[in-house]
């Protein structure tokens, strides 16, 4: 089975510009709780997702989560039908990019600088 594969289709974004403002302005308030709280989470994923890629440097035993990572990756890409060796492989960017969308989600949502489509939230 698939997950909702050639089920639905949208062009949500064209660019990164684009993306970058569209998942800042609903990743924070999506959560709904205390920025605190949305901060731990997004330092829980950074120590388990991210961290292991730099300490494989220090020790190889981070290589064994390393490999869980990129097995649950490969399993996560051929539920729903994706490129499991990008996915993989790509893994750490794109963890560092949720991490940085979540930290401009805040700012945009606290700061009530959040745009979307030429208009300010």
């Amino acid at each position: 089975t698939t997950v909702g594969h050639k089920s639905i289709f949208c062009n949500m974004y064209t660019s990164f510009l684009e993306s970058w403002n569209g998942f800042s302005k609903n990743f924070y308030p999506g959560f709904n709780m205390p920025v605190p709280l949305f901060v731990l989470l997004l330092l829980i994923i950074y120590f388990i997702f991210f961290l292991p890629y730099v300490l494989i440097f220090f020790s190889p035993y981070y290589a064994i989560i390393i490999l869980f990572i990129f097995i649950e990756r490969i399993f996560q890409s051929i539920i729903a039908n994706d490129d499991p060796f990008f996915n993989a492989v790509f893994h750490p960017v794109q963890i560092l990019m949720m991490i940085f969308v979540g930290l401009n989600s805040i700012y945009v949502t606290v700061m009530r600088k959040s745009k979307w489509k030429g208009r300010t939230l």
